[in-house]
């Protein structure tokens, strides 16, 4: 009888130390892990489940150990023999999809998120998490979802940026610039929201608040190149009259433009009328961020009636071609050369600009950049592009490959095409999404101006001239 009462003392003593020992080890691994120590966490929870193998909280703290260090299969298997141990842990479900997403496996981590959720219905993380898992192929139940986790959290500022956003691209833009504006005064410096603040307003037309917005933007970001745009053409639309012009989002259509060239071939030539090319040529040269969107299309297209004019503008490429700057000042001067030979050359502008932000001119970076935004955009509103009935208009079939640049579409293959006294170029393309589209560009002016020189007698007496000239060289 002693004999047994001694050893349930020893047993109890035991069990007790033990005991002792396990809460120790659960109370320094713990203390590290609150630390985010998790290699020294990681040492006592597996001395800890050495002791007790059925400890689901400590399985659960060594998956998120596993998962800081990215072992995903051993992450993995900790988080399933928390649910075969206990079902207090739904969070489990949460991890686990988790390590699924950093797999790449959407499907299986859509359906541990949603285990998660039937115990845990309004987790606000959860929600979020599979609003951004449904985003790629179920567009209207994440946006279900992401309205319910900002009605969960509402002070999330990253749900409330995301939601905002969301309404945006689903151009429900007035409430994006609501909820924009709001921002400020809910997040105050924490706000995010100034570019779709500045986005949403030029959508509206509210052209005035948009360069109220960029100027607070260029003040925390000088050399972001997007706000300068942004800003460029707010400033364009700004000085544009509302009758002149048809919005759509960020897409303008011209009213006065038209195929009716010789309508205005009248204006570009006529002292009096506000399209004379002389003297909008010199507002382009001088002032051109005072100028409307109108004006930067007229004065381009009146560019056909300087005696420089070339279709292709060889004289230009040829300067930019054959020298080679050694600096940046050296490269200005070049490109200010070429433009004075074709003042409509889009590359030189463009490349000027670039120059420009590089040595910290403002001034000069800010008027190359108005000319080239000026005339990038009144081209693109001459049309759609989409048909030979709403073609662009360019002066240059060279001018195509810079339209096409500059909405981000690569040339395939050309084909020229004539229709009821109209000639186009029709340019076949490719997106960065991949999706193949055609592109039309109406090409009369440089067409005709062509085969004007080739029918010309004493044209084709000069340029024989001109040839022998270049063969006794």
């Amino acid at each position: 009888m002693k004999n047994l009462t001694l050893l349930i003392i020893i047993g109890l003593c035991t069990s007790y130390h033990c005991a002792a020992q396990v809460a120790t080890l659960l109370e320094k691994g713990k203390a590290h892990y609150d630390k985010n120590e998790y290699r020294e966490a990681l040492y006592y929870f597996n001395r800890l489940i050495r002791q007790d193998s059925m400890n689901a909280l400590v399985y659960k703290m060594r998956g998120n150990c596993y998962m800081e260090f990215n072992q995903l299969d051993s992450a993995e298997r900790d988080y399933f023999r928390v649910l075969k141990i206990s079902n207090q842990f739904p969070e489990a479900y949460y991890n686990l999809a988790n390590v699924y997403i950093h797999r790449k496996d959407n499907q299986k981590a859509e359906g541990f998120i949603r285990k998660f959720l039937t115990a845990e219905p309004n987790d606000a993380d959860a929600l979020f998490r599979l609003s951004s898992l449904l985003k790629a192929r179920a567009s209207d139940s994440s946006f279900y979802y992401l309205t319910r986790a900002y009605e969960r959290d509402s002070l999330n500022p990253y749900f409330y940026a995301t939601l905002a956003w969301e309404h945006f691209y689903r151009q429900n833009v007035p409430v994006a610039f609501r909820m924009a504006k709001a921002s400020r005064e809910k997040f105050g410096l924490t706000n995010e929201l100034l570019p779709l603040e500045a986005y949403a307003a030029f959508s509206l037309g509210n052209f005035g608040h948009v360069l109220r917005v960029a100027d607070t933007l260029l003040q925390r970001q000088p050399d972001e190149v997007g706000h300068h745009l942004l800003k460029t053409k707010a400033t364009i639309l700004n000085n544009t009259p509302r009758d002149k012009y048809v919005q759509d989002g960020f897409t303008f259509r011209l009213s006065e433009y038209s195929n009716d060239q010789k309508n205005i071939d009248s204006w570009i030539t006529d002292p009096q009328h506000i399209y004379y090319y002389p003297k909008l040529l010199e507002k382009f040269k001088n002032t051109p961020m005072q100028m409307s969107l109108p004006e930067f299309l007229m004065v381009y297209y009146g560019f056909t009636s300087d005696e420089r004019y070339s279709p292709y503008g060889m004289a230009a490429s040829a300067i930019l071609s054959a020298a080679k700057p050694q600096s940046a000042p050296e490269a200005m001067e070049l490109y200010r050369s070429a433009l004075e030979t074709d003042p409509f050359h889009l590359q030189a502008y463009e490349s000027l600009a670039s120059v420009a932000m590089e040595l910290k001119l403002q001034a000069d970076f800010q008027k190359a950049l108005t000319q080239y935004i000026g005339l990038m955009e009144s081209i693109l509103a001459t049309g759609t592009g989409k048909s030979m009935d709403s073609a662009y208009f360019v002066v240059s079939p060279r001018h195509e490959y810079h339209v096409l640049a500059y909405l981000g579409l690569k040339s395939t293959m050309q084909s020229l095409l004539h229709d009821d006294d109209h000639s186009y170029d029709k340019l076949s393309t490719t997106g960065e999404d991949g999706k193949s589209v055609d592109v039309y560009f109406n090409i009369d002016k440089p067409w005709n101006s062509m085969s004007a020189s080739l029918s010309d007698p004493k044209k084709k007496k000069k340029d024989s001239k001109d040839d022998k000239k270049k063969r006794k060289h």
